[in-house]
């Protein structure tokens, strides 16, 4: 609920913020995508975690059609959002063609709040109400801090059938069998937190790379297509510059789920996701070359601010590398349509699909439970540091797109073999009891209950009035 009203905040935010200047950016474009991916975080989080708790007892074929789906519904939803603007754009100018499609878009959400309020008041003795459990954020805190102060075991209170066991970390030191406070579950419940997190964070390269954005040419070839306006060429290509990534994840959710599932056996998560990050780097190369290739002088680089290439026609300035002259450039727009970008929209949606949503099955497989809406949260909130690199890169100090592409390709293939590494190293928890027995824990746990059951007699003996005859 306080997602969605994130949310409605966030979309009359917006609004406000296409109707500013650049002297209200506060307002324009920082607190309103701040807003909106707050929200989106917020309530996905707890969405997918809702709907994971009316599923009780779910394979994890449903949970992972679950996730497919919902990822489907979202996207759908954006795409009526830019199917609404090409119909205003059909009736009205561009600029008024988004205005509306804002102020409708804003209508929506509060519509949708004001459902989300009437449904969970009728069904909320129907639905499965899960107890709050244990605060994630103070179990972790706790764990860590009590292995902060104890570098080693508590031996006056460790277990004797611990001694023979290899040297425990720091964190095993928490667990009551070596003489801590907590229970062997909250300690391995941190443990897989970290490993998780640690996974989630060797694939940031991927926000840095998913963002497609035409090259300057394109965007001048769209205006001159179109007809645009500076401003309106900004605002369509700003709404309809993801079209092929949505439209790539409309069209493969559903013919995996409904035809391709049964036939093609996946490889595991983990691989899924670096075949993902494959393709954002083949999207992300093939952009950089279509950057080089249209340019007449390759051995030059150019430095285009958007703003002054759609001002002019077919030129844009150059700064030499060498020189301080400020000279003209021209690009060579027969090689190559500006369509060809859908190419590299296309490898986007397919990296969307393999990272970002296998991401989510892969907290849902391994992350504890208390702990998985945490996780998808802060999944989520990856998403605000692609937008804010966005942003960063759409300013005239680094505006230049041969230099955005590069930064992205260089980081991408710096954390590639980040997280190979961290891929090859990562624990799985196997949740089967049968796939690994501990032998010795197995002893350990009945001798323990073996002598428990002793003290319980001789307790019950004590307490009987009956004298006890000694032989």
């Amino acid at each position: 609920m306080l997602g969605t009203i994130a949310l409605t905040i966030a979309s009359f935010l917006v609004y406000y913020g296409q109707i500013t200047t650049w002297t209200f950016i506060l307002f324009g474009i920082v607190l309103p995508l701040g807003s909106l991916q707050f929200g989106v975080a917020l309530f996905s989080s707890n969405a997918i975690q809702f709907a994971t708790d009316q599923m009780p007892g779910a394979s994890s074929d449903n949970l992972s059609a679950l996730v497919y789906w919902y990822v489907w519904a979202i996207f759908f939803g954006q795409g009526e959002g830019s199917l609404l603007l090409l119909v205003l754009d059909l009736f009205t100018s561009l600029r008024m063609a988004v205005y509306l499609s804002i102020i409708i878009i804003c209508v929506v959400q509060a519509f949708c709040l004001l459902f989300g309020i009437i449904a969970i008041a009728l069904l909320k003795q129907k639905l499965v109400n899960e107890p709050a459990g244990r605060n994630p954020i103070k179990d972790l805190a706790k764990v860590l801090k009590y292995s902060w102060h104890h570098k080693t075991s508590r031996f006056d209170h460790r277990s004797a059938f611990t001694y023979g066991v290899e040297t425990p970390s720091r964190l095993d030191f928490a667990k009551q069998r070596f003489g801590g406070p907590y229970t062997t579950e909250e300690v391995e419940d941190t443990k897989t937190f970290f490993r998780v997190l640690i996974v989630l964070l060797s694939l940031i390269g991927f926000y840095l790379v998913d963002e497609t954005i035409a090259t300057n040419i394109h965007m001048q070839e769209l205006r001159n297509t179109l007809g645009l306006t500076a401003d309106g060429a900004f605002d369509y290509l700003t709404m309809m510059s993801f079209t092929g990534s949505l439209l790539t994840i409309l069209f493969f959710i559903p013919v995996y789920q409904c035809c391709l599932q049964r036939c093609i056996k996946m490889p595991s998560m983990l691989k899924r996701m670096f075949i993902g990050l494959m393709f954002a780097l083949v999207g992300a190369i093939i952009l950089q070359v279509i950057e080089i290739v249209l340019s007449v002088k390759v051995q030059h680089l150019t430095t285009c601010s958007r703003c002054e290439l759609m001002k002019n026609d077919s030129t844009c300035q150059e700064i030499s590398l060498l020189e301080n002259t400020t000279t003209t450039l021209s690009f060579n727009t027969a090689l190559l349509p500006y369509q060809i970008v859908i190419i590299v929209q296309v490898a986007n949606g397919i990296a969307f699909l393999l990272v970002f949503v296998t991401g989510i099955e892969f907290i849902l497989a391994q992350a504890p439970r208390l702990m998985q809406g945490f996780l998808i949260g802060i999944w989520h909130a990856g998403a605000c540091v692609k937008i804010s690199i966005g942003i960063i890169m759409s300013i005239e100090a680094i505006d230049c797109q041969f230099y955005t592409v590069a930064f992205r390709i260089g980081a991408m293939v710096l954390f590639l073999p980040i997280y190979t590494i961290t891929a090859a190293k990562y624990k799985r928890r196997e949740r089967d009891e049968y796939a690994t027995i501990n032998q010795q824990n197995i002893i350990e746990e009945y001798c323990i209950r073996a002598l428990d059951r002793r003290d319980k007699y001789y307790e019950e003996l004590s307490n009987d009035d009956t004298p006890l005859v000694t032989y």
